[in-house]
C-alpha cells in the first residue's frame, strides 16, 4: 500500500511545472530586501527558486496522500455497508420463510449439527458448495433433512431397519400340517428342540410339528442369529381303536365291534368307507359286502379343538345276503325247513317285499311282505307244488335299508321234495 502511494506521488510530480507569476516574484523580492542584507541578484534568485520548488513539492505530496487515504476509506466503508445490508436481507428472508413453514412433528434438537450437514460435501451424490445450499435454504423456506445426509448416515439408518418378513403362523395342533412361505432372500429356520426344518429363500414348505410347545422362527443375518416370531403347537388327543369280529351278526345284521383304546375328554367320530356312521367310544359297524373296508376314528379334544385320526382296514370274507338258505324241504315237519324265508328278514325290523320268479318264463310264483309267511313251494298261478330240484329266483326289496346297505338282494332257491 505504501509503495503504491509513493509511486502515485512520483508519477504526479514527474515533469510538473508551476505557473509563472511576475507579481509574486516582485512582492517576494521586496520583502527579502527589507529583511535580509542585500546580495547579488543572482544569489537571491537562486534561493527564491529553490524555496518555491520545495514548498510546491510538499503541497502536492500532501494533497495526493490525503486524496488516496480518503478514497481507500470510502471504499472500505461502502464494502462494509453493502455486506451488512446483504446480511440483514438474508436474515429477513430466513425469518419470513420460517414463519410461513408449518410446524413439523419431529423436533430438530441440534441446530449446529443441521448446519454442519448443510455444508457437507455429499448432497444427492453431487458436490455442492455452501453458497448454493444457503440459497436453497432461503428459496425453499427450510432445510430438507432427507436430502442433506451423508452416505454413512444413510447406511446406518438402512441397517437399523430390518427388511426380513416373518410369515405369520397361527396356533396349530401336534401332527397337523401347515404350509409356510419364505418370501425373503435368506433362509428361515423353524423348530423346537430336535424338530427343525429350514425353508430356503423364496421357497414354500409344508411342516408337520412333532411336539407340543412353542416353535420359533429364526434367521441368521450378518453372522448373528435372530428370533423374530414364534407359534404354539397345542396338545393333540390320542387316537387308536380295536376291532372285535367274534360275533359276526347282530339281529341278522353283519356286525363288527369297534372300540377306542384311549379315553379322554374328547369326542369320538367313526368314518366307515368315507361316510360317518356313528359316535362314541364303542360302536358297531356293518359291512355288507366282502373285501377291504376302511375305518377311521377321529378324536377331537373339547378344550383345545385339536383333532387326531387313525385309519385301519378291515377284511370281510363274504357278501351279506340276508342269511338266506338256497334250499328248503316242503314236506319237513320243522317249520324252519319247510318254507323259504331269508332268516335276516325274520329277526330284522325292516320293511320288505319277497318275490319268487319262475326263470323259465319270468312269471311270479309267490309274493309276500310278512316275514312269518315263507314260501312253501306252491305256485300261486295253479295252486300246485313247483317241480322239485328246479331253481327259482327270489328277490327281496328293502324299504328302509341301513346306511351303506343295498336296497335289493337276490339269489336262487330249490325245493328238494
Amino acid at each position: 500500500m505504501k509503495e503504491s502511494i509513493e509511486n502515485k506521488i512520483k508519477e504526479s510530480l514527474k515533469e510538473h511545472e508551476l505557473p509563472y507569476d511576475a507579481t509574486a516574484w516582485t512582492s517576494m523580492s521586496a520583502r527579502l530586501d527589507q529583511s535580509m542584507p542585500t546580495q547579488t541578484s543572482s544569489n537571491v534568485v537562486k534561493w527564491l527558486i529553490g524555496g518555491a520548488a520545495v514548498v510546491a513539492i510538499g503541497i502536492s505530496a500532501l494533497y495526493l496522500l490525503n486524496n488516496e487515504e480518503v478514497k481507500t476509506k470510502n471504499e472500505t466503508t461502502q464494502t462494509a455497508k453493502k455486506e451488512q445490508e446483504q446480511t440483514i436481507e438474508t436474515e429477513n428472508k430466513v425469518n419470513a420463510a420460517a414463519e410461513k413453514q408449518e410446524p413439523v412433528n419431529t423436533p430438530v434438537t441440534n441446530i449446529p449439527e443441521i448446519f454442519d450437514q448443510l455444508f457437507a460435501t455429499q448432497i444427492d451424490n453431487q458436490e455442492t458448495s455452501s453458497t448454493s445450499l444457503v440459497a436453497e435454504l432461503i428459496d425453499n423456506g427450510g432445510i430438507d433433512l432427507q436430502r442433506i445426509t451423508t452416505d454413512e448416515s444413510t447406511s446406518n439408518v438402512n441397517s437399523s431397519v430390518s427388511s426380513i418378513k416373518i410369515p405369520a403362523v397361527a396356533a396349530i395342533c401336534a401332527n397337523e400340517s401347515v404350509t409356510i412361505e419364505n418370501t425373503n432372500q435368506i433362509a428361515l429356520t423353524i423348530g423346537l428342540n430336535d424338530d427343525q426344518i429350514t425353508i430356503p429363500a423364496g421357497k414354500v414348505t409344508t411342516f408337520v410339528p412333532k411336539y407340543t410347545g412353542v416353535y420359533t422362527v429364526s434367521y441368521v443375518e450378518n453372522g448373528s442369529g435372530n428370533v423374530d416370531a414364534c407359534f404354539t403347537v397345542k396338545q393333540a388327543p390320542r387316537s387308536d381303536f380295536q376291532v372285535d369280529m367274534t360275533e359276526k351278526y347282530d339281529e341278522g345284521i353283519p356286525t363288527s365291534t369297534l372300540m377306542a383304546t384311549s379315553v379322554e375328554d374328547a369326542g369320538y367320530a367313526w368314518v366307515i368307507n368315507g361316510r360317518q356312521e356313528t359316535n362314541g367310544l364303542t360302536v358297531k359297524a356293518h359291512f355288507f359286502t366282502k373285501g377291504n373296508h376302511n375305518v377311521e376314528l377321529i378324536v377331537t379334544n373339547e378344550s383345545t379343538g385339536c383333532q387326531t385320526s387313525t385309519t385301519k382296514t378291515i377284511r370281510i370274507d363274504d357278501d351279506y345276503n340276508l342269511l338266506a338258505t338256497n334250499t328248503f324241504t316242503s314236506t319237513s315237519s320243522d317249520p324252519r325247513k319247510s318254507t323259504f324265508m331269508p332268516y335276516a328278514l325274520k329277526v330284522r325290523n325292516v320293511d320288505f317285499k319277497l318275490t319268487i320268479i319262475d326263470p323259465s318264463n319270468s312269471a311270479i310264483v309267490y309274493e309276500t311282505t310278512d316275514a312269518s309267511e315263507g314260501w312253501n313251494g306252491i305256485d300261486k298261478r295253479n295252486g300246485q307244488l313247483v317241480d322239485a330240484q328246479k331253481s327259482f329266483v327270489w328277490i327281496v326289496r328293502l324299504m328302509n335299508p341301513l346306511p351303506g346297505e343295498q336296497p335289493e338282494y337276490k339269489s336262487t332257491v330249490i325245493r328238494l321234495n
